[in-house]
């Protein structure tokens, strides 16, 4: 437990470090490595005040995309857009022991951590990682924007957003895949549970999507950005036949004041 509490100290601490170079208050210097063990015994290899303690304790603290729905089918498929260094993936591999994750993941920084923690957990054969990005149109090369503190908030949407902070020439080139050639190239019947963080993305992405491909899907767990109207995804969703649900409440009293993280929550009303 002194062990555990440890590990959560650090994590934690990294986290706020990550907040002080937001605010000019801490310069961060050449990229250091630690590695991370959760309560329920995952392990992390991650980047120290990168963003990176921010996005597995916003999986493994606060629940972030599963506190109000659990991936029921344990032998289903779960997507995961937006994977990062694979923490929701892991999360939900833990919680679906025979389901597939198919996890994507533009940034190549990121895409070898994310591998470095499948191999870290011999998950190999339960999470299957693409160098890719979701966008309304598969295709080669388009522009990746860099943010400059968080390794989680890269974008192709998001240039020169005020609230993202992102640096006016940074980038990398990426290449893009349609969420129905997901299905299509990875011959998924049926998905169980979608979750989606690409950072502005997410209007083109499920707004393309044909409602046979939506129709498809259980549950999804969109977290929302600056660029679009979420309103037009909701109804999009709706008329595809999902119950939809707003939700930004964090449950973490101690961390509710650090993240705010505007949510979309859609399932299908149990028959």
């Amino acid at each position: 437990m002194i062990k555990q509490l440890k590990e959560d100290t650090l994590l934690l601490l990294d986290h706020v470090k990550t907040d002080l170079i937001k605010f000019g208050l801490l310069k961060r210097g050449e990229t250091k490595y630690r590695y991370y063990k959760t309560r329920e015994g995952i392990r992390f290899r991650l980047r120290q005040m990168s963003g990176d303690a921010t996005v597995i304790m916003e999986n493994f603290w606060l629940n972030e995309y599963m506190r109000n729905q659990e991936i029921t089918n344990k032998n289903g498929v779960v997507i995961d857009v937006g994977a990062h260094i694979g923490s929701f993936s892991l999360l939900a591999s833990s919680k679906a022991n025979n389901s597939k994750v198919f996890a994507f993941e533009p940034h190549p920084d990121n895409f070898k951590l994310l591998k470095k923690n499948i191999r870290l957990n011999n998950l190999e054969d339960k999470i299957f990682p693409s160098q890719l990005a979701l966008a309304k149109k598969s295709k080669k090369r388009v522009k990746l924007y860099l943010h400059p503190y968080s390794s989680g908030m890269h974008s192709t949407i998001l240039r020169n957003s005020k609230s993202c902070n992102r640096e006016d020439d940074a980038f990398i080139e990426a290449n893009t895949i349609s969420l129905g050639d997901v299905f299509k190239k990875n011959k998924i019947s049926r998905c169980n549970f979608l979750k989606i963080d690409c950072e502005g993305s997410e209007y083109e992405v499920i707004l393309s999507t044909p409602k046979s491909i939506l129709k498809r899907i259980d549950n999804i767990a969109l977290e929302y950005h600056d660029g679009g109207d979420i309103q037009k995804i909701k109804k999009h969703l709706e008329q595809a036949g999902f119950m939809t649900r707003f939700d930004n409440c964090l449950n973490n009293v101690l961390l509710r004041h650090m993240v705010n993280i505007p949510l979309l929550f859609a399932w299908r009303q149990k028959q």
